[in-house]
């Protein structure tokens, strides 16, 4: 038998088509890896496992009372999550939620090419002494919402006076607007605002909270003319596009394109005024996504709050201040000023990034004896350790396949494991040819993995897994040899 299989191991690297498949079959198996389209990864949005990784953020919350749509600071390092290929360049490919996928939070991303940027993330309600884990999905394509400003109760935005800014005539806002639950309280708060209380004249747009229920009022006006609209707390927590128009003499408010009141003022235009714009004064539990400001269809302003176009540029507990960029031509930056003590807010965890999905498997209990000492394979044998970030391997290979500006559009596990367990099994063969040992073939086919994972590319149950057939089919040799 054994003459029999040194024979065919002759005539086997004799042939030149069979000698060099393995090759082949390995360069195929690459192409195919990298031909891969990268929307095939994502399904939607719907469910986590459209999204590749995940950090869970635990918040502790040490006040009085219980809060509702507040927001938290958490440092983080957008520069590296970009460069490490956990989110895009434009970091829209993430998704906050607390509890479920259809309990969605609202995350305010910024400064992202920074090391030590500030994200508010938002605590939908906590009571004094609890908990909340607050979970952030991270790269999805397919995830393209435009994040916005959730407005606390202490929130304000302005822009200094520019004549551009007085809208005679033609005026038209246009305003994407959450309103969540919550206690809106008495006082009136704004939307928009370029106004003059002293002399009534400009125009503002307003929420104005019904004593004795939760729905609102949405007030639009221009000088000293007003239009009223109810807005219905069952339209709470949905996204919304708003419109306010003036075209001579008429006020016209719309909502997803359906007009829900027109008003004649009888105005001939509106009067100019010399103050600020400001947006969100006295707002609670509203977050506003975008705004469009136009004067007779030509584009005065517009503010749509994305992460790069967001820079803090102070953050000194309570008060923390910053721009959003306007995306016109005319730079009427915006500038915010968010008085949001954190005092009261213990972070309890940050997790380090894993894959979606890999922390489904249930731990043991917090009390469980340890007999063993640290274990080498970190927190769980289903994630990996975290990842070597230096080296020549990840010079040349890792960094350019995950990170670079080729890199596959799949989850880094999923590459790295076709990759080394590629790698294996092509040693393995030439292993196997030569010796016909299968353990020790399989050993060889594991070598590369165990790399991977020592490295915090793989995840350790895989090399462990070829350890247990390394020694199962050494037994099953062993039992063979019996008979």
């Amino acid at each position: 038998m054994i003459v029999y299989v040194k024979e065919k191991q002759k005539k086997y690297f004799e042939n030149p088509v069979l000698k060099y498949l393995p090759v082949f079959a390995v360069i195929m198996s690459a192409f195919m890896i990298f031909s891969m389209p990268g929307d095939k990864i994502c399904a939607g949005v719907g469910n986590a496992t459209d999204y590749c990784y995940q950090r869970d953020v635990v918040i502790r919350y040490t006040g009085s009372g219980t809060i509702t749509n507040q927001a938290i600071r958490i440092p983080t390092d957008s520069n590296s999550l970009i460069n490490n290929g956990y989110v895009g360049s434009n970091v829209w490919e993430i998704l906050g939620i607390q509890g479920s996928l259809s309990n969605s939070i609202n995350i305010l991303a910024q400064d992202i090419t920074s090391s030590t940027s500030g994200w508010w993330y938002q605590i939908p309600s906590i009571s004094a002494g609890n908990t909340v884990t607050l979970r952030l999905y991270m790269q999805n394509p397919e995830q393209q919402r435009d994040q916005g400003i959730l407005f606390t109760g202490n929130d304000s935005m302005s822009v200094s006076h520019a004549p551009i800014l007085n809208i005679t005539n033609n005026l038209d806002i246009g305003l994407d607007l959450m309103i969540l639950d919550g206690d809106k309280g008495t006082a009136t708060s704004t939307l928009i605002n370029h106004y003059d209380s002293a002399s009534t004249q400009g125009y503002k747009w307003e929420l104005i909270p019904i004593p004795g229920s939760d729905n609102l009022v949405m007030r639009t006006v221009i000088d000293n003319s007003a239009c009223d609209v109810v807005i219905a707390s069952s339209d709470f927590n949905e996204a919304d596009q708003y419109r306010f128009k003036f075209n001579t003499p008429n006020i016209i408010v719309e909502k997803n394109g359906s007009v829900l009141n027109t008003c004649n003022t009888g105005l001939a235009s509106i009067t100019g005024v010399s103050e600020p714009l400001t947006v969100g004064t006295n707002l609670s539990h509203t977050v506003i996504r975008n705004i469009n400001l136009l004067d007779t269809n030509t584009l005065v302003g517009r503010w749509i709050f994305e992460p790069s176009a967001m820079t803090e540029t102070s953050a000194l507990d309570p008060i923390y201040q910053g721009t959003a960029t306007d995306h016109s031509v005319n730079n009427l930056d915006l500038t915010y000023t968010f008085n949001r003590p954190q005092t009261d807010y213990v972070v309890e965890n940050v997790s380090r990034i894993v894959e979606v999905g890999s922390s489904t498997i249930i731990p043991l209990p917090d009390g469980t004896i340890n007999v063993i000492g640290v274990s080498p394979f970190g927190g769980s044998i289903s994630t990996p350790v975290p990842g070597e970030t230096t080296g020549v391997f990840y010079d040349i290979v890792t960094k350019n396949l995950i990170t670079g500006s080729g890199g596959i559009d799949a989850p880094s596990g999923m590459v790295m494991t076709i990759l080394l367990g590629g790698l294996g099994m092509f040693f393995a063969i030439f292993v196997f040819m030569k010796t016909t040992f299968i353990p020790l073939s399989l050993f060889v086919a594991g070598i590369p993995l165990a790399f991977g994972a020592i490295n915090g590319w793989v995840a350790f149950w895989i090399p462990i897994f070829f350890a247990l057939l390394v020694v199962l089919s050494w037994f099953a040799l062993r039992g063979a040899d019996s008979y």
